[in-house]
C-alpha cells in the first residue's frame, strides 16, 4: 500500500509540473494577467478618445480638449484608469514608468518650470483646472420625492448624472434610488426637463460629434458608476469569423453596405425591418410569441429560403406565420457575429440591471446607448418604434 500511495504521489506531482509548465509558472501567469488588464485599461483609454495619456504624448488633439471639459469626478476617473494602467505596466515591465501624478500633477511653480517627462521624452500633458457648476443636494431637485412608482420621474440633463448620484458614495439617502415595488402595476413615466440650453438629437449631429460624445460619454459611464458602486468591466474584443454576404451571421455594417446597393439611405437591416414588421402585424395577440419556440423544421427551411430568394425579391413573406417570424428574429439576433450591444460594452449593459432605481437605470441605459456604433444604435431605435420591443427584449 505506501509503494502504491508513493506512486500515485509521484504521478500527481508529475501531473501537477506538466500543467504548470502548460500553463506558466505563478509568475508568469500573474504577468499574464497585469498584460490583459494593461490592455483593458489601454483600450478604455482609447475609446475614451485619451490615448495620448498612455503613449506619452502631448499635442493640441482631442485629448487635451477633452480634458479641459472634465468635471473633477470624471478627471479622478481617468486618473484612476491610467493609474491601474501604469502599475499593472510595472508589473509586467518589472522597470519605472511614468506615473499618472506626471499627468494630473497640480500647477505649481516647481511643475512650471519643470514639467513632467514621460519615458519617451515627451512632455506629458496635464489636466487643466476647471471648476464644475454647482450640484443639488442628493438628487433633491429631479423627482418629486413619491414614494409611488406610478407617478412621474423627472430627468434632467443640466446635471451629469455622476454628479446627481454623488449620494451613493458619501453613504447619504438618495430619493432617485427607490425601488419598484412588485405590487406596483404601473411602470413610472418619465419626464425629461427642457434643459436651460436646449435639446439636441442624436440625428442632428455629424459623425465626428458623435464620435466626441462617445469619449464623455464612456468617462462619464465609468464615473457614474463607480458611484453607484458598480465595478465597469470590458470585454475583450475578439474578431470572429464572419460571412460578407447572405442574411444569417453577418455583421450588421456588412448587411447595410448590401442593402445600400439596392435602397441608397437604408440605416437598419432591411431583413431585420421586415421581420419585426411581420412579428407586429400577426403576432402581438399571441400569448409567449418569442417565448414558445415553433416548428424548428419549418424555421431551418424558411431561414434557407431567405437566404436564397430575399435580395431577389423572390421571397414569399405571405407563407411565414407568427412563431416563423418570431423564431427567425431570435436566430438573426443569436448568430450576429458581434452583439447587438456589442461585446466589449455587454458587461456594462448587463450591469444595468443590477440597478434597482428606474431614474438611475435610463440614465445608464442613456450613456451606453451613447456608445453604441451607428449601426447598432439604429437597429434598437427601431426596435422601440414597435410595440413588439417590450417582449423582444427579454430575449436580448
Amino acid at each position: 500500500m505506501s509503494l502504491e500511495r508513493d506512486s500515485m504521489e509521484d504521478y500527481w506531482s508529475e501531473m501537477k509540473s506538466i500543467d504548470e509548465e502548460r500553463q506558466g509558472g505563478p509568475e508568469e501567469q500573474m504577468e499574464r494577467v497585469s498584460v490583459d488588464e494593461a490592455e483593458l485599461e489601454e483600450a478604455w483609454l482609447q475609446e475614451a478618445g485619451l490615448s495620448t495619456l498612455a503613449t506619452g504624448t502631448q499635442s493640441d488633439g482631442p485629448a487635451e480638449a477633452l480634458l479641459s471639459t472634465l468635471t473633477h469626478s470624471q478627471a479622478a476617473m481617468v486618473k484612476k484608469r491610467l493609474d491601474n494602467y501604469t502599475q499593472t505596466l510595472r508589473k509586467r515591465n518589472r522597470q519605472p514608468m511614468r506615473h499618472v501624478r506626471d499627468v494630473f500633477s497640480m500647477s505649481d511653480a516647481s511643475s512650471e518650470l519643470t514639467p513632467p517627462i514621460s519615458p519617451n521624452g515627451q512632455i506629458a500633458p496635464k489636466l487643466p483646472q476647471w471648476n464644475p457648476p454647482k450640484v443639488p443636494p442628493a438628487c433633491a431637485a429631479d423627482t418629486n420625492g413619491s414614494s409611488s412608482a406610478s407617478e412621474t420621474i423627472l430627468l434632467s440633463f443640466d446635471v451629469p448624472y455622476s454628479e446627481a448620484a454623488r449620494a451613493h458614495r458619501k453613504g447619504r439617502e438618495c430619493q432617485d434610488c427607490r425601488r419598484i415595488r412588485k405590487d406596483d402595476r404601473d411602470l413610472p413615466s418619465f419626464q425629461i426637463v427642457r434643459p436651460r440650453q436646449g435639446v439636441t438629437r442624436v440625428s442632428d449631429l455629424s459623425s465626428e460629434d458623435i464620435k466626441k460624445i462617445g469619449y464623455i460619454s464612456l468617462i462619464e459611464l465609468t464615473t457614474f458608476y463607480d458611484f453607484m458602486g458598480i465595478e465597469m468591466k470590458r470585454n475583450r474584443v475578439v474578431r470572429s469569423k464572419a460571412r460578407d454576404s447572405g442574411i444569417f451571421g453577418v455583421p450588421l455594417t456588412t448587411l447595410l453596405e448590401n442593402d445600400q446597393k439596392k435602397y441608397p439611405g437604408s440605416r437598419v437591416p432591411l431583413v431585420f425591418k421586415k421581420l419585426l414588421s411581420k412579428l407586429e402585424q400577426t403576432g402581438l395577440q399571441t400569448e409567449g410569441i418569442l417565448r414558445v419556440p415553433g416548428s424548428a423544421s419549418r424555421v431551418k427551411h424558411l431561414r434557407q429560403e431567405l437566404e436564397l430568394k430575399f435580395y431577389e425579391d423572390r421571397f414569399d413573406w405571405d407563407r411565414v406565420r407568427q412563431n416563423d417570424a418570431a423564431g427567425l428574429l431570435k436566430m438573426f439576433i443569436r448568430e450576429l457575429p458581434y452583439p447587438l450591444l456589442t461585446q466589449q460594452h455587454l458587461p456594462a449593459f448587463t450591469a444595468a440591471q443590477s440597478i434597482s432605481s428606474p431614474k438611475h437605470q435610463i440614465q445608464a441605459l442613456h450613456l451606453l446607448i451613447m456608445l453604441l456604433p451607428e449601426a447598432n444604435r439604429d437597429t434598437l431605435k427601431v426596435c422601440s418604434s414597435h410595440h413588439a420591443l417590450k417582449r423582444f427584449l427579454k430575449i436580448m
